[in-house]
């Protein structure tokens, strides 16, 4: 199985959430009238907001096949931004729209984004193509693309080998590409505040790294995603007092850090802030366009969040007071879509044994996590 995985890192005023389902059966030109001319991407599930066009999150699942979802990039290389013209090209959200539309593959997806790349979203980006994955057999070339992109750069890759050895892929908000890392000013980060701000040795690359082959299921998969146990977990630990942080896990709690603690990080104060969801899909799910989502900053192993108690006096108009919430899993009507019968076994036909990937990842700020199995 495949599973890929997304946390979004948000403000906990924008925990009111909706999955949507866009069916536009729009044609490629205006000539194209036949209906094998609707565009691959005419119909997309994804986890939204209230009044929102698009994702938000950046997650998406296509009518093409795909499997889309972000992570942002942080850049400190101020030049970069005089890159950013009004004719730049569209918004980046814009841009995503079509290509999400208009792709049949992960590469022909990064190309459609990267030819009008306006540097108005600098992210790492991760496309999966369920059609190239089939039960039973190893991860197929061209499976899985990463994408990153700043203000007059792009970089891609084909990286289902890394996928097919390492049984997982992780992001973490840290570009991957050295060039690109290196263009947007983090070294001075690293060399500052050490390996928190590095792509291999940062909080989460080290905990996905231990933790990825606990997956074996939906359970497990959104455990690892709602995983923060840092008062007893040596990873979180930091060289602060309190001596662990609850920003130190794959979901973030912001509004647990100590008022009165002393980090060895910029920005590490208390605020209503941290991993306010995942969203889990795999290759059974996903023959429907469907995933699982849950709402809420974790509360596996940590008191859940309430507004009344926490102290903090962001609006949260239609908020429930307390985030205790489970699992939801959306059922759609079903679609009618050329590739569908290849998800569907014969009555009585034998499962393939299982292997598990894994692919992780972290958007605006997020984790993500994308796990084969």
């Amino acid at each position: 199985d495949v599973y890929i995985a997304h946390d979004t890192w948000f403000l906990y005023r924008g925990m009111l959430r909706i999955q949507k389902k866009y069916i536009f059966p729009w044609h490629i030109t205006a000539q194209h009238t036949r209906p094998e001319d609707v565009v691959p991407g005419h119909t997309i599930t994804m986890s939204s907001y209230a009044g929102k066009i698009v994702s938000w999150d950046n997650f998406y699942l296509t009518s093409a096949g795909l499997a889309i979802t972000e992570t942002s990039l942080v850049n400190d290389n101020a030049e970069l931004w005089e890159l950013v013209l009004p004719e730049s090209g569209p918004f980046t959200f814009v841009n995503a729209a079509a290509a999400t539309r208009l792709a049949t593959s992960g590469l022909e997806w990064l190309r459609i984004i990267a030819r009008e790349n306006s540097g108005t979203c600098n992210s790492q980006i991760l496309i999966l193509d369920y059609k190239l994955f089939t039960p039973g057999r190893p991860i197929a070339d061209g499976t899985l693309w990463i994408y990153e992109q700043l203000p007059g750069m792009t970089r891609h890759e084909d990286i289902s080998r890394a996928l097919r050895d390492k049984r997982y892929w992780a992001s973490y908000n840290i570009a991957y590409f050295e060039d690109i890392f290196a263009i947007t000013e983090q070294l001075p980060k690293v060399e500052k505040y050490g390996d928190y701000y590095t792509y291999e040795n940062c909080p989460r690359a080290k905990i996905f790294r231990r933790d990825h082959a606990k997956v074996s299921d939906m359970e497990s998969m959104i455990a690892l995603m709602r995983y923060n146990d840092y008062k007893n977990d040596p990873l979180s630990r930091c060289n602060c007092t309190p001596p662990f942080n609850p920003t130190y896990a794959i979901a973030p709690r912001f509004d647990l850090l100590d008022p009165n603690g002393d980090y060895d990080i910029i920005e590490m104060y208390p605020r209503a802030v941290g991993g306010i969801d995942v969203k889990v899909t795999n290759y059974t799910l996903f023959s429907s366009m469907e995933f699982v989502g849950v709402s809420g900053p974790t509360w596996d192993d940590q008191p859940p969040f309430q507004w009344s108690t926490s102290g903090f006096n962001d609006s949260h108009v239609g908020h429930p007071d307390k985030w205790q919430f489970g699992p939801v899993h959306h059922t759609w009507e079903p679609l009618r879509l050329e590739w569908r019968q290849q998800w569907e076994s014969p009555s009585g036909a034998s499962q393939p044994s299982r292997t598990v990937h894994v692919a992780l990842l972290c958007a605006v700020l997020s984790t993500a996590l994308l796990q084969y199995l």
